[in-house]
């Protein structure tokens, strides 16, 4: 069953229950229009209202009641699985994608050099669904999401605590499938300050040990951020997964939501409630794997993968964590020349600068300072800078200095402070210089 598909079942569900709803209400409404016809005072109406939609609600309290009664959580798996075929297409990509040698890229995304030794076929997706959505001991992860490939497949396995004491048991059962698979890396999104905290906090309260100790974790929030900061809105996993990967979201169901299904689940035992559930977390996973692909084949070859300087850009962003300074500097010079928006035209170009004047490059570094300076106070400094201690051609450093006073109203304290020093240096250095010039004259 593929996405398609699944879509179709949870439309079908919210349309009965739109139906019943409506039956309800329907009914409801009937009862007012035979009220209306008795010989009684408005509010006199409207109590006999109430009172019959209160035996209404009552009525059909009475009935899921007795569904509970009957109804058996063992009925419902505690395991789904979901493999999806080699040719799934994820925007530009395939899921056989994933296969190509990512070595490299992992480790410099992870900044972990164990990441340089694995490959996306012997690392493990996950993501959970909780309790609660701020974190914390008492949140309980309902709903263990994995990605993982297999037989030329990416498949998505689900285990779900049907019932609360099932705990201990659903977290042994995840142990035992992940000592036996024996994964060599974890991927997540937001895992860091999220998934993981969660999941040792409840190995620990129910005596299980944590598998994931030693295992060497990619949270791909982090480079996602850098990558697509300045392309995108905001960079959740679902916003990234629809523009990038075009993953429409239009049935999803709002996360805020899910720790009330689960609840009502509970309650109630309707599991119809957490099929939605469990599509949006098959969403998220599969959005994080195309996501961590489409940056690994961006980073491999950023000339041949993209065309939008802006990720060019995020890719220089990427190497400047990991202190690639050849790398860097060669991102940033082709987001430059592809050109970029705005302000951060500026931003990159200024960053281009800096990584430049580290490889000793003056003369670029200095075209760049001077073709931005009347509007950028950082490269009017460093321009002065380079004219006061390399060239030592104290007057243009001066000139330079003086013209940055007719913007002083715009800037900080510091930076005002950082001016006066300056210009007070400089002014000193010009004094000797006229003795010393008024010397040698003589």
């Amino acid at each position: 069953m593929d996405l398609k598909d699944r879509l179709e079942i949870l439309k079908k569900i919210q349309r009965e229950k739109t139906e019943r709803s409506f039956l309800k209400d329907e009914k409801i409404a009937k009862e007012w229009e035979n009220i209306q016809k008795e010989e009684l005072s408005k509010r006199e109406k409207l109590e006999k209202l109430i009172e019959i939609s209160q035996k209404i609600k009552e009525k059909t309290a009475q009935k899921e009641a007795e569904k509970i009664e009957t109804f058996n959580y063992f009925e419902i798996p505690d395991e789904f699985e979901h493999p999806f075929n080699a040719d799934f297409k994820l925007g530009k990509i395939l899921i056989r994608d994933g296969f190509s040698d990512f070595r490299r890229e992992l480790g410099i995304l992870g900044k972990d050099l164990t990441f340089h030794s694995l490959n996306l076929n012997e690392t493990l997706f996950l993501d959970l669904e909780t309790t609660g959505l701020s974190g914390g001991t008492g949140v309980i992860p309902f709903l263990i999401g994995l990605g993982f490939y297999e037989e030329e497949k990416y498949k998505i396995k689900h285990y779900f605590i049907r019932d609360l004491k099932e705990e201990r048991y659903i977290l042994e059962k995840f142990q035992c499938f992940l000592q036996e698979r024996n994964f060599s890396g974890l991927i997540t999104y937001n895992g860091k300050n999220f998934d993981l905290p969660i999941l040792e906090a409840r190995f620990i309260l129910n005596r299980v040990p944590n598998p994931f100790v030693n295992i060497p974790h990619l949270d791909f929030l982090y480079p996602a951020r850098k990558i697509w900061k300045y392309k995108y809105q905001n960079c959740s996993l679902s916003y990234l997964g629809e523009m990038i990967l075009n993953i429409k979201r239009d049935e999803d169901i709002p996360r805020e939501e899910i720790p009330l299904r689960y609840s009502t689940y509970l309650r109630t035992g309707n599991f119809s409630l957490i099929e939605p559930v469990i599509y949006h977390n098959e969403l998220d996973l599969i959005a994080l794997l195309g996501l961590v692909v489409t940056a690994s084949l961006i980073l491999k070859s950023p000339e041949n993968q993209t065309e939008d300087p802006i990720e060019i850009f995020g890719i220089s962003r990427i190497y400047e964590t990991v202190e690639d300074e050849e790398n860097c500097l060669y991102n940033l010079k082709m987001a430059v020349e592809r050109g970029l928006p705005g302000e951060l035209n500026i931003i990159a170009r200024k960053k281009l600068a800096l990584n430049l004047k580290r490889k000793n490059q003056w003369k670029e570094a200095i075209k760049i300072w001077d073709e931005i300076q009347q509007i950028d106070f950082e490269s009017a400094v460093e321009l002065a800078k380079y004219y006061e201690h390399k060239e030592k051609k104290i007057d243009r450093a001066f000139e330079l200095v003086e013209s940055l006073y007719e913007k002083i109203n715009d800037l900080s304290f510091s930076k005002k402070d950082e001016l006066e020093i300056r210009k007070n240096r400089l002014i000193k250095k010009l004094i000797h210089l006229k003795k010393s010039e008024g010397f040698i004259g003589k």
